[in-house]
């Protein structure tokens, strides 16, 4: 398997309000995946050193789809800090998240090598993102994720840092012939191992 490299130019004229094109976008990748390479993308980029370190940070936002009881589990985990969970629908739909799935959460990644399996258990019929930026970005992040909720972008607070990297996943994809469909993106001065990151599995 191999994404697709997109031309970052022709999808802003295409699409101008692209989720995932941002000011420092300079290399976009997509396609279809299966769960194995989906995987594959997951522990390459956990591997990488840069990921997150002293000065860069990794959080994994989780846009829905989940229990709180999977939150919770998550905020057992050695390596995981759970900075906010919640339901991922308006205030007048908050009774059905009492029956449904709907939890959404930020999670940062302290030990990358949760990175995998906090990815990949939130994937499961969801969308979920990975990000890798600045550490010095992080404090607006969190507070943004603080007030906002599932109402957050990520991308639009660390789409200006030349070294972002994400890794993004809808798990329930209609358009994929697998049912998951995945990207990557990253700005111009992102880490070289992260750039090589997902090319192929």
């Amino acid at each position: 398997m191999a994404f697709t490299e997109r031309n970052v130019a022709d999808l802003r004229a295409q699409t101008p309000g692209h989720a995932f094109l941002h000011a420092a976008t300079s290399c976009y990748r997509d396609g279809p995946v299966t769960s194995s390479e989906l995987a594959s993308i997951i522990e390459q980029v956990s591997a990488c050193d840069t990921v997150a370190n002293d000065k860069r940070v990794c959080l994994v936002f989780g846009r829905g789809s989940q229990t709180r009881g999977v939150y919770r589990e998550l905020e057992r985990t050695h390596g995981l800090e759970v900075l906010w969970q919640g339901p991922v629908m308006p205030w007048w739909l908050l009774p059905l998240a009492l029956v449904a799935a709907a939890h959404g959460g930020l999670i940062r990644v302290t030990e990358r090598a949760q990175a995998p399996q906090v990815m990949l258990r939130l994937a499961h019929l969801a969308a979920v993102e990975l990000y890798s930026f600045r550490a010095e970005l992080f404090p607006s992040v969190a507070q943004h994720v603080g007030q906002t909720r599932w109402r957050a972008n990520i991308g639009h607070l660390v789409g200006d840092d030349p070294t972002y990297f994400t890794v993004g996943v809808d798990g329930d994809s209609h358009d994929a012939s697998t049912g998951i469909f995945a990207w990557v993106a990253y700005g111009a001065e992102c880490p070289q191992d992260l750039k090589s990151a997902g090319v192929t599995s």
